[in-house]
């Protein structure tokens, strides 16, 4: 790098021999300023397509010290975080006797004069734009903005449905949060969902399973992370109709029949998806999905007729059922 220097506001005669790096002998003739002050002000010219004004300050046996002006070379970053938690911003710049101030929307934050801000215990008054002024006696720079987010944690608003479907129809699990989340992953029974083959929409908010048949069947549900918490949905169910299973009215697999308080599931070739029971007049009182065991509580249930709806693996039947007391 050579350098060239330029007086002004002076009748001072100075001479740089230019140099590549390291230092250089500078000789003065009539160091003695028009106004009578001993400061000089030099242009500092860089060759490799680039100018900068930089300011020197001379006194009388000392040497002339140049300064360069700041350059960021790490820019803070934006954040989203939780009521209570702390954030970091922190930037990095080149350059000598560096200072700093950080701003939130515009405006000086008294005291966060260094590189790095720590913000704790944050509250929604926190939020806002922060950037950090950079700045020597040569120049002033100011980072790129960083945008911080409180948020509440979040809570599932609306859960997945079972649904119960022919084979060839598309299924769509669906759930709605309070807040911006960060994540989905569906899940059937315990396995991690991947978009593919008749799948789609696994890391999303709205899962379509398309084209589905009896290998679709099973439970689902969603695993939702956001910046503060991660809940699960509730399971949904899928069930598929195929032209081998439709609703048998004669198979009785519940005894016994009169019932007082508990029925037993006897057919234990297959597995139950769900079981929901309808009073007379056809109203739903009773849903159960992917029962645990074969035994039903019916204990709160009024005396009377009822049908029950069985959903298994391998059939589904609609059973008459008596309870006395």
């Amino acid at each position: 790098m050579k350098l060239f220097i330029f007086l002004i506001f002076t009748t001072c005669t100075l001479t740089l021999l230019p140099v590549l790096n390291g230092s250089s002998t500078i000789s003065m003739k009539n160091n003695i300023c028009q106004d009578g002050s001993k400061e000089i002000i030099c242009l500092f010219f860089m060759e490799e397509m680039q100018l900068n004004t930089y300011k020197s300050i001379l006194h009388s046996g000392h040497q002339i010290t140049f300064l360069d002006a700041p350059v960021i070379t790490l820019h803070p970053e934006s954040a989203i975080r939780c009521e209570g938690t702390s954030v970091q911003l922190r930037v990095t710049a080149t350059g000598q006797n560096i200072q700093y101030q950080w701003q939130k929307n515009g405006s000086d934050l008294p005291g966060a004069t260094q590189n790095l801000l720590t913000l704790i215990n944050l509250k929604f008054s926190h939020a806002g734009e922060y950037v950090c002024k950079v700045f020597n006696t040569d120049g002033t720079v100011y980072s790129n903005p960083a945008i911080l987010e409180i948020v509440n944690p979040f809570i599932i608003t609306v859960q997945p449905q079972s649904l119960t479907l022919q084979n060839g129809q598309t299924a769509y699990f669906s759930v709605t949060t309070s807040e911006n989340v960060e994540t989905y992953q569906w899940y059937k029974g315990v396995t991690p969902l991947n978009d593919g083959g008749n799948i789609s929409g696994a890391q999303n908010q709205t899962l379509t399973v398309s084209n589905v048949s009896q290998v679709d069947q099973g439970k689902y549900f969603c695993k939702i992370i956001g910046p503060c918490n991660q809940e699960f949905s509730d399971d949904a169910f899928l069930s598929i109709l195929s032209a081998t299973n439709e609703v048998n009215h004669e198979r009785h697999t519940w005894f016994p029949n009169p019932a007082k308080n508990k029925i037993t599931f006897m057919d234990s070739d297959v597995n139950i998806l769900s079981v929901s029971i309808y009073d007379i007049q056809g109203k739903e009182i009773y849903l159960k999905h992917d029962p645990q065991g074969n035994l039903l509580d019916i204990s709160g249930l009024k005396p009377g007729f009822y049908t029950l709806f069985t959903i298994t693996d391998h059939y589904i039947s609609a059973q008459r059922l008596l309870i006395i007391r």
